[in-house]
């Protein structure tokens, strides 16, 4: 339901609150563990604490997606580390996996709408290739940033860059 919200969003300020992220990737660590075991990844997750101002309902939605693709592209006997750091004024969330990786003439491509790069992957899993380019569209509305790293063969890195505005309102939720 969150995700149709989106659209009207757009048109909406967002009720922005502050999020401990170490409570909000402890969260999604527990929603995905016993898929992670029953994959045969091994998961791991640290986090410098943070306070975020942000939407967090649309964050967790964002983080799922990201460590959805993730197990999708790890084998069993790989790992996936998901790591949130400051760095300088901004606060950064990656998500490491050790997966097949994507090529590097996809790579720009992957967060376009129904962009797919393994398309008969994708749509086994029931994916029809919308996943990226919301979780990049929740990003902007939050003002905050998507970026890909990968090799094939080496895995990908996605990282999410939430630069901290010290004008912007946090608005608290009732």
């Amino acid at each position: 339901m969150r995700l149709l919200e989106l659209m009207v969003l757009k048109q909406q300020q967002l009720r922005f609150a502050p999020t401990d992220i170490t409570r909000l990737l402890a969260q999604l660590q527990q929603q995905t563990e016993q898929r992670l075991r029953q994959a045969g990844i091994r998961f791991s997750c640290d986090a410098e604490p943070a306070l975020i101002p942000m939407e967090a309902e649309l964050m967790q939605t964002v983080l799922l997606n990201l460590l959805d693709n993730a197990i999708k592209a790890t084998p069993a006997g790989g790992s996936i580390r998901l790591h949130g750091r400051w760095h300088g004024n901004a606060y950064l969330i990656s998500l490491h996996d050790t997966g097949r990786g994507i090529p590097a003439a996809e790579l720009s491509r992957i967060s376009e709408p129904f962009y797919m790069v393994d398309k008969s992957r994708a749509r086994a899993a029931g994916g029809v290739g919308l996943g990226l380019s919301i979780c990049r569209e929740i990003l902007e509305l939050h003002g905050f940033r998507l970026d890909f790293a990968s090799g094939e063969g080496r895995g990908t890195t996605a990282t999410v860059t939430m630069e901290i505005h010290p004008h912007r309102e946090v608005k608290h939720h009732d």
